[in-house]
């Protein structure tokens, strides 16, 4: 009951960058299209993370490989992110595996959704990033 409360209080998306990391990269957390829900008001999608690291192609997507990259105590020290322009480009990567390599293929996503079409509620959304620097 208590992380409940403390969950009400964060909020919608976050943001962060660590510093002094072994490996650099960009993580990213995305709330997927729910499958089979009419109502727009609901936002029950899957939330899925993924790592891209820096001068990689290959976007990591397995959970325990990536927590242990993402990891932090509360004595690391935060970096201060890269330019916007940058990280726009490297966040695009990203989308771009999941319209490709995971969208696609669930039958039940419409051309709206994978698109990412603004007037679509139920769409492909990010919820958080952060820079491994």
């Amino acid at each position: 009951p208590e992380i409940e409360n403390l969950l009400e209080e964060f909020p919608l998306r976050i943001f962060s960058a660590k510093g002094n990391s072994s490996v650099q990269g960009l993580f990213a957390c995305y709330r997927l299209p729910s499958i089979g829900v009419d109502d727009p008001n609901v936002q029950l999608g899957e939330l899925r993370w993924y790592f891209l690291p820096d001068g990689g192609a290959q976007v990591l997507t397995t959970i325990e490989e990536i927590d242990r990259l993402i990891a932090c105590d509360p004595a690391d020290q935060r970096a201060e992110p890269r330019p916007l322009p940058e990280r726009y480009e490297r966040l695009k990567a990203i989308e771009r595996h999941i319209k490709t390599n995971e969208l696609k293929r669930r039958k039940a996503t419409t051309m709206a959704q994978v698109v990412g079409d603004a007037s679509e509620a139920n769409r492909l959304q990010l919820v958080g990033w952060m820079e491994l620097a």
